[in-house]
Parts: C-alpha cells; structure tokens; sequence
C-alpha cells in the first residue's frame, strides 16, 4: 500500500514539477514514477508484490482485449454467411464451466468478461460458487471440454494471477 501511495506522490510531483496537472501528464507521472520504483525496488520482496500486479493487469487487459476482437471478427463473419453454412457454423449450447475461483468478486470479474465477449453470456453461478454457466454460439457437439479449457486456461487463470 505504501508503494502505491508513493508511486501517486511521484506521479503529482511530476505534475506539480512540469507545470501541467493534466490527466495524461499525471498518468506520465504514475508511469516513470512505476518505473523509478521498479528500479530501486526490484531485490526488495515487499516491493515485487506492487510491481509485478501492474504485469498481472496488464496481461488479462492484452488478453481480454485479443478475445474480444477475434470473436468480434468471428461474430461479425457470421453475419455475412449464407443460410445454410451460417446454420452449419452455429452450435449454441448451455455450458457448464467448473470454477477454481473462490472469492464473489473474482467470479462477478470472470463473468462479466465472458459476457463483455461477443458471441458467449454468462447466465448464472450454481449456489455454491463452484460452477459458472456460459452460453455459447461456438460449440460443437463434441467440443464442449475445449470450451471450458479455453475459459479456464484464458481469463480463469489470469483472474487468478491477480490475487
């Protein structure tokens, strides 16, 4: 916590020395104070956990970002599909993914990613918390465990970096 609240210091006294108090000054700010911290931090152990969280951000935004614009594109090749090939790509099914996410506000993020994705929406989450249920455009009968893989090892496992 500290290192945030010196990093945001860093970042208004960059504000503050370059005379502009602007939102894209203050987030150069934020960003070289980053880098200022991860220089002088990088062998302390109490400093790893702040800095590398940035990473673990950064990588499920990269992330996240890749899916929705492969299956915006994916969604967006089905519109202009004849009938029946559009009928022979399109599988839609209920699945049921199982969770290794414990905590309510990481399943909330999960979910509302998958249904952020064109082409897939989360419907609910058992009572317990320990399955997700996702409707999807892209099954194939017999492809449904790939689905849950790729939730799994994409969004899941980056989710889970976090904490």
């Amino acid at each position: 916590m500290t290192l945030l609240l010196t990093n945001l210091l860093l970042a208004i006294v960059w504000g503050a020395l370059s005379g502009k108090a602007t939102p894209d000054n203050l987030i150069e700010g934020f960003v070289l104070g980053y880098l200022v911290l991860w220089i002088s931090r990088r062998n302390d152990p109490s400093g790893r956990v702040y800095l590398n969280i940035w990473w673990r951000v950064g990588s499920l935004t990269l992330y996240f970002i890749a899916e929705l614009l492969r299956a915006s594109f994916r969604v967006a090749a089905l519109m202009f599909m004849p009938t029946k090939k559009l009928q022979a790509n399109i599988a839609p099914a209920v699945v049921a993914v199982p969770l290794s996410l414990e905590r309510p506000l990481l399943i909330a993020l999960l979910a509302n990613l998958i249904t952020l994705t064109p082409g897939t929406l989360s419907l609910d989450v058992s009572p317990d918390n320990k399955t997700l249920y996702v409707h999807t455009i892209y099954s194939k009968k017999n492809d449904l465990d790939a689905f849950r893989r790729e939730i799994k090892d994409g969004f899941e496992r980056r989710i889970k970096d976090l904490i």
